[in-house]
């Protein structure tokens, strides 16, 4: 009788041990009270990385509070110290992959509404047919920022600064600020810079030669204000630096012999003889007891729109060992 009241007290009693245990001594190894993350990959490695604490989270009484999916972030504790990350992530990288589920969702939802891929911090981090960073970190087209041309111009240095459907390109027929230098004309089909065929691709005149514009050194010849004969223009020409020019020539008050005069271009010049637009006839120049035109060796001319007559010796008075450039011109008798 003694025997069996003794056992039921000492049960008891070590039931009061326990309870007591429980309450007062919590187990120091669990993640939350250690060291969160750290804790559960010393234990459980990649398996169970992350570690749950706030009594009734999903797996907090289990392998020391270390689960394989990441938790919440009122359960989560990836520094531990009885804290969640509300009030601890100092322990998480900038690029940790430990992304909070809150964050998770933020992104998920702006992946869905977005137009382009993404994210992106500059144009760097983009590319392909989306190669530019928009305001909101998205890789886009040109076409869908609000200044599609100023996108394209902060790409590659500016070398493709128009936006055309969607893509940047070197230039269109009406922007052209691109096209420079011996690439001076925008081709359309291709929306890229190419060199000058005709001379109507020009303010004034085309050097064939190069595919380049002549430079903006117009002289007149004819009627008008500013009337000069054509050796008169040849002779400024001569003394620039280099020897480049464009002579306009127009008609002039004298019937059937509007320049009557013979020409020498000398070595080294290059020089542009064009009709001025709209004439109802070719002026018409004629050698007066010498060829109408002689070139001088490395001297290059080109001529546009005028008749040339009566020059003496044939062609040989026309190309004496330069260069010409001849189109939609008269060459006679």
């Amino acid at each position: 009788m003694n025997t069996s009241k003794f056992v039921i007290l000492a049960t008891g009693l070590a039931l009061g041990f326990v309870l007591a245990c429980t309450s007062s001594r919590p187990n120091p190894e669990h993640c939350w009270r250690a060291e969160g993350n750290a804790t559960c990959a010393d234990l459980y490695g990649d398996d169970r990385p992350y570690c749950t604490g706030y009594e009734g989270c999903p797996g907090v009484d289990d392998n020391y509070g270390c689960v394989a999916e990441l938790p919440s972030d009122e359960c989560y504790s990836p520094c531990g110290g009885e804290q969640s990350v509300l009030d601890d992530d100092s322990c998480l990288g900038t690029a940790d992959d430990s992304t909070t589920a809150d964050t998770e969702t933020t992104t998920n939802d702006t992946t869905e509404t977005d137009t382009g891929p993404g994210p992106c911090l500059t144009n760097e981090d983009c590319s392909g047919p989306t190669p530019l960073c928009d305001e909101r970190g998205v890789c886009v087209s040109c076409s869908e920022l609000a200044d599609p041309d100023a996108g394209c111009s902060s790409l590659d240095g500016g070398a493709l600064p128009v936006c055309a459907a969607g893509t940047c390109v070197e230039c269109e027929p009406e922007k052209t600020a691109a096209c420079v230098g011996v690439t001076p004309v925008c081709d359309e089909s291709t929306n890229s810079c190419v060199g000058c065929d005709w001379h109507e691709q020009c303010a004034e005149a085309c050097e064939m030669k190069l595919g380049s514009c002549f430079p903006d050194v117009v002289l007149n010849a004819g009627t008008g204000p500013g009337y000069a004969s054509l050796t008169e223009r040849v002779a400024e020409i001569e003394l620039l630096e280099p020897m480049v020019g464009v002579i306009v020539v127009y008609d002039t008050p004298n019937p059937g012999a509007d320049f009557p005069e013979s020409v020498v271009v000398p070595a080294g010049m290059v020089v542009a003889f064009v009709a001025a637009p709209d004439l109802a006839e070719p002026p018409e120049w004629l050698g007066q007891a010498a060829p109408a035109l002689t070139i001088e060796t490395g001297a290059v001319v080109y001529m546009q729109g005028l008749s040339l007559a009566n020059t003496a010796g044939g062609n040989e008075g026309i190309l004496d060992n330069g260069e010409a450039w001849i189109d939609r011109s008269w060459v006679v008798n």
